[in-house]
């Protein structure tokens, strides 16, 4: 059901985007998430401490957008935070997936459920990292 929601929506995407900006939306995305997915799996630096402020990023987004909807003019700037934030997290939950993957080792099963909810959340970065640079590029050529 998810699968086919997902599906619904993103063929709309096609209908209301040049197809040119997909495909430059589509390739910055997959530079700048293979690059932080990268840094957060080659780093040495502990990301764990990013979990709090890009918590309050994401609801500080939320508020934001709110009251967009009635002001207007923060779209742009809504959009840089978002990509800003969806790139960290993407360095922060690789990090978080392969510390995951050294704990479970041991324990196939665990291992095996530990998988699916990471390959979510690294879905989940890349799409919306994706709409927030379709959002900027789409902007730039109106």
């Amino acid at each position: 059901l998810y699968a086919a929601l997902n599906g619904l929506v993103f063929s709309c995407y096609f209908y209301l985007y040049q197809m040119f900006d997909l495909v430059l939306a589509f390739g910055a995305t997959a530079l700048y998430f293979g690059i932080m997915a990268a840094y957060g799996y080659l780093t040495k630096q502990d990301l764990s401490g990013w979990a709090k402020p890009l918590m309050f990023g994401l609801i500080a987004m939320l508020i934001v957008s709110v009251f967009g909807i009635f002001f207007g003019g923060v779209n742009i700037l809504l959009c840089c935070v978002g990509i800003v934030i969806f790139a960290c997290y993407t360095a922060y939950d690789t990090q978080k997936i392969k510390a995951a993957y050294f704990a479970y080792a041991g324990n196939p099963e665990l291992a095996k459920k530990a998988s699916v909810f990471s390959a979510l959340e690294l879905y989940l970065d890349f799409i919306n990292l994706f709409l927030y640079i379709l959002r900027i590029f789409s902007r730039s050529r109106d």
